[in-house]
């Protein structure tokens, strides 16, 4: 077993080194995180055990990660509760395999950079102060800081620089010496994070766009706000809880009254516009994305025809998009469309292979059946989805949109 306490701080040894782990040798030296002899491999990652028992022994409250899709979701449920038991936390990360935990950021902000360049650096420089802290994670940095009152920045989206902030009892940030299912680790870069008391103090040079400072979402607007967040973040997200993560911080701290709106209900706003990105059926102007998710992409693939019939289903999705979502359908022209070269060097027997393998799989729907009589075949976008081992079903057709507040 672990010892829970101990404070062998900045001069202990790294694992495989013989580089003393003080803050020059961070910064200099590739780092490994420190190994015990009682640990277990996680997928061929080795738990980041020592530099929790450290900072739990430093007074941080510590969570198990492991869960969804990108392992970074949380193992246990947390929010409100007090610090867990250390030997918990490692259990339960040995039984998930994980080698990546949370720090709870109750008295703290980190500034989670999502860039990692110039233009990030200078901003944080300029308006906050670069924290004496800092780890970089496998897309950014983050910079630790004490916090002392009650309301943080809202998040940056500028040209190459994106900002977010975590801070509050029920946020988490990935601890340093975690190391993601991808392999990506969250290193010590400047400093060692010791206790709390510790950190530099958090400042804000634009203190008039603190959320404490502007004016809350209205009782009645906060779904309409949250959905419209949630349209901008869903595609940025890796995964459904981090998506939720984000909306919680929307409510928490842009929204007024956010203790009388459930985390059950950021959950159905976020199953739905999860499912409308996994559909392909959101739309964002110019800016948007014509994709294929990976259900879709083996099930072309695993046929002769499969390069094609993804040609032209992103064709047709691009093209069609919006009159898929109001269920209205189209033609598909394979003389037309080879004379007018919509897909370069095909001729018609590519239109019709490829044609016939998303019928096939049921991506395209055929709803009228033309002649030289009657006219052209019509067509709909369709979205096979995979339900428990089950198959693919059929869907098509339009979709509603989430309600309001006092809508009927």
């Amino acid at each position: 077993m672990l010892p829970i306490g101990g404070h062998e701080a900045s001069n202990s040894v790294l694992a495989g080194t013989d580089v003393e782990t003080n803050e020059q040798s961070f910064r200099t030296a590739k780092y490994k995180p420190q190994t015990t002899k009682n640990q277990t491999h996680a997928g061929g990652r080795m738990p980041p055990f020592f530099d929790m028992s450290r900072l739990y022994g430093g007074g941080h409250s510590l969570i198990p990660l492991g869960s969804g899709e990108d392992g970074k979701s949380p193992l246990v449920r947390f929010e409100g509760s007090k610090r867990l038991p250390l030997g918990v936390i490692q259990n339960r990360m040995q039984q998930a395999d994980s080698a990546i935990y949370g720090i709870r950021l109750h008295g703290m902000i980190v500034v989670d950079c999502d860039t990692d360049n110039a233009a990030t650096a200078e901003y944080v420089e300029k308006r906050f102060g670069a924290s004496s802290i800092q780890v970089k994670t496998p897309r950014g940095r983050h910079h630790y800081y004490r916090l002392d009152r009650a309301t943080v920045p809202k998040r940056i989206r500028e040209d190459g620089i994106s900002i977010d902030f975590k801070s509050g009892a029920n946020a988490y940030v990935a601890g340093p010496g975690s190391i993601r299912l991808d392999g990506g680790i969250y290193v010590p870069d400047v400093g060692i994070l010791e206790d709390i008391g510790s950190l530099p103090l958090f400042s804000d040079t634009l203190p008039d766009v603190v959320v404490g400072n502007a004016p809350l979402i209205s009782v009645g607007g906060r779904t309409f706000h949250i959905w419209e967040i949630a349209r901008q973040l869903v595609e940025a997200c890796d995964s459904k809880e981090g998506l939720f993560a984000e909306l919680q911080s929307v409510r928490d701290w842009e929204c007024a009254s956010p203790e009388n709106y459930s985390d059950e209900r950021l959950s159905k706003t976020v199953e739905w516009i999860w499912q409308k990105r996994l559909d392909n059926e959101l739309w964002g102007g110019a800016k948007s994305t014509v994709k294929t998710d990976h259900r879709e992409f083996e099930l072309l693939m695993s046929g002769k025809n499969g390069p094609l019939a993804l040609s032209l289903l992103h064709v047709l999705r691009h093209n069609h998009c919006g009159r898929a979502r109001n269920g209205q359908p189209f033609c598909i022209d394979r003389i037309a469309m080879a004379k007018a070269g919509v897909i370069q060097n095909w001729n018609q027997n590519h239109y019709r292979r490829a044609k016939n393998a998303l019928l096939e799989a049921g991506l395209v729907k055929c709803i009228k059946t033309g002649n030289r009589f009657i006219g052209p075949s019509q067509y709909v976008l369709a979205h096979p989805t995979y339900h428990r081992g089950e198959g693919f079903i059929l869907h098509t057709g339009g979709s509603s949109t989430p309600k309001t507040e006092g809508s009927i």
